[in-house]
């Protein structure tokens, strides 16, 4: 219950700092555009701070996971983390697809169909509707 209300403690403080201070203070205001562009992170973040106060109010009576996962689990953190600062370095349009294939690969998937649909379509759409649907640049 422990490691339930402290994890709590942390999305609900990361949700509160992302709402009041990162985004208001790192989120370019802009004149066209059907949504504002603190609309959906703004979304995210009181959803991430509710979710949190959730946790801390009621804490599951599950056990904490064993080392082997939370290291696999750290492994997939890391890669995401990385490949966020490859992106803001060379463009999502270069980094997403590989980016995903290692993760798809690492979780286990080997049916080349939706390797295919991971590594192709799903960036493609993403770029589609943010790019174009929303007209907003990507990195």
């Amino acid at each position: 219950m422990i490691t339930d209300r402290l994890s709590g403690t942390f999305f609900f403080l990361i949700g509160l700092a992302l709402y009041f201070y990162v985004i208001p203070n790192y989120v370019d205001q802009i004149d066209y555009g059907a949504i504002h562009p603190d609309t959906v992170p703004n979304a995210i973040s009181i959803l991430l701070a509710i979710c949190g106060g959730g946790l801390i109010v009621k804490p599951t009576a599950q056990r904490a996971p064993d080392g082997p996962l939370l290291l696999r689990a750290t492994l997939y953190l890391g890669i995401l983390v990385v490949g966020t600062w490859v992106m803001s370095m060379i463009g999502f349009i270069f980094t997403a697809p590989p980016l995903a294939l290692i993760i798809m690969l690492l979780v286990g998937e080997r049916r080349p169909m939706w390797l295919f649909i991971g590594v192709a379509v799903v960036p493609f759409l993403i770029w589609l509707a943010v790019d174009v649907g929303l007209d907003r640049n990507l990195p």
